[in-house]
């Protein structure tokens, strides 16, 4: 299954009731498509500084991650509500 595209009303319950921490937190959460385009944008067109040089801090964290707060870590390890991909998910 491929989110978002793949979600349904469903994917965001738990025990039959919307979960909005579900959409938000953990591996359910997205992006808005387009986002990145929009402050690419408004950099170029307000800003100060250049998208690029925006950015550049982050490069490093995303090409070699980043150390994250202990219980971050202990609620990511021990949700129970993360979609497992099936056979026909692929």
């Amino acid at each position: 299954m491929l989110y978002p595209a793949a979600a349904s009303r469903a994917t965001f319950l738990r025990d039959g009731k919307a979960d909005p921490k579900l959409s938000q937190l953990g591996p359910l959460a997205c992006g808005v498509p387009g986002a990145l385009a929009a402050y690419a944008e408004a950099a170029e067109s307000f800003g100060r500084k250049s998208f690029a040089d925006l950015i550049a801090p982050a490069i490093p964290l995303a090409e070699n991650g980043f150390a994250i707060h202990p219980a971050l870590a202990k609620m990511s390890a021990t949700r129970s509500t993360i979609p497992q991909p099936t056979r026909g998910d692929r």
